[in-house]
């Protein structure tokens, strides 16, 4: 329940989602028809892109180290950067050297790989190909492209691709609709992940699970929750659940917002309801005035927050502390069943030795 957001770059990117989402007010479907058009050009725009790269006339470029690439079909907030977490550790536990590769939009997520594995690098650079070649010289085994699947320009020896089952649904391209690319692009995907947040979503989760696999020559799907996995401090270091009564406030500036709430409801019964939201646009680094701000709004003396707003909270813990203000961060994790894991880690096992053979040639 949205009891309140900032002002603070949220009116646009409210706006936009309400277009998409049905949010707040009636009529949202008329502005959807009306941008229609705007929507058939981007997608031309993608089609001849598209067919440029598949047709040899824009040149795909290979490192010489093998790439994964972790991307999504609609804007923001499908759950990509946990699924890399997870392909990262995996890569390390098989004795490799991976880097992440991002273009370097949203410095929370380069934070946050280099918290969760402080051994690996992350090379940031808009052109993927200097990143995965700096990667290269600096020893890495392999490369993880976050967020990679529109970066073609970058060859990469698979694409693991996430849907949202909160997505709308048709899928409408920008900017009447969240796509970047139509469901057609799924079939240059290795994997299809459709992720979820929050209970009672099978029914969505459905949906799109029987229109990718209603798609000729379409890739394995799969479904992958994700889930809360424990409170911690700004510091990463795991702690007690926020308390069970009173007021709270949850900070956030990340892609889908709404998604927060489910999660902590799912560890914290009864926390929806008395939890107001500050929300500021996605990755919006905030400054000692934003800090000063929210702990002036904070209802009692509970924050909670994402772990991509805790890594850039990190440099005002001694503020918020002398506040009195408590920082409650929910970590994200995810749930994956057997089949999920065994397709990953097959996916995983090709990717290598794709690698390994290049290296012999």
């Amino acid at each position: 329940m949205i009891k309140g957001h900032s002002r603070a770059g949220t009116r646009a990117e409210w706006a936009v989602r309400s277009v998409w989402f049905d949010q707040g007010a009636m009529g949202w479907g008329l502005v959807r028809f009306l941008l229609r058009p705007l929507s058939i050009l981007f997608g031309v725009g993608v089609s001849v892109r598209n067919q440029g790269y598949e047709s040899g006339f824009r040149p795909i470029q290979r490192a010489g180290i093998p790439i994964l690439s972790v991307g999504n079909l609609s804007v923001g907030g499908t759950g990509k950067t946990p699924i890399a977490r997870w392909i990262v550790e995996r890569l390390i536990a098989r004795g490799e050297r991976p880097s992440v590769l991002s273009r370097g939009y949203g410095q929370d997520e380069l934070a946050l790989h280099r918290r969760w594995n402080p051994t690996v690098e992350v090379h940031a650079d808009r052109d993927r190909v200097a990143a995965a070649r700096a990667a290269e010289g600096a020893g890495a085994t392999c490369g993880v492209m976050d967020d990679g699947f529109q970066h073609r320009a970058l060859g990469r020896d698979a694409d693991v691709v996430l849907v949202a089952a909160e997505d709308p649904f048709p899928p409408l391209l920008l900017p009447a609709g969240p796509f970047r690319e139509p469901l057609s692009a799924l079939r240059r995907a290795s994997l299809v992940v459709v992720t979820s947040r929050g209970p009672d979503k099978e029914d969505q989760v459905s949906r799109w699970v029987k229109a990718i696999r209603a798609l000729p020559q379409h890739p394995p799907v799969v479904h992958i929750p994700m889930v809360a996995a424990g409170w911690s401090d700004l510091d990463g270091e795991p702690v007690g659940s926020p308390p069970s009564d009173g007021p709270l406030m949850a900070l956030l500036s990340v892609g889908r917002p709404e998604g927060f709430l489910p999660l902590v409801e799912s560890v914290l019964p009864g926390a929806a309801q008395r939890t107001t939201l500050k929300v500021f646009r996605d990755h919006h680094p905030y400054t000692e005035a934003d800090v000063l701000e929210i702990m002036a709004g904070v209802p009692g003396d509970t924050l909670l927050t994402t772990e991509k707003d805790a890594v850039k909270l990190l440099p005002f813990r001694d503020l918020l502390m002398r506040g009195g203000v408590r920082v409650f961060v929910l970590s994200m994790g995810i749930a994956m069943d057997e089949r999920a894991e065994g397709i990953l880690l097959r996916i995983l096992d090709r990717v290598l030795e794709m690698g390994r053979a290049q290296g012999e040639t």
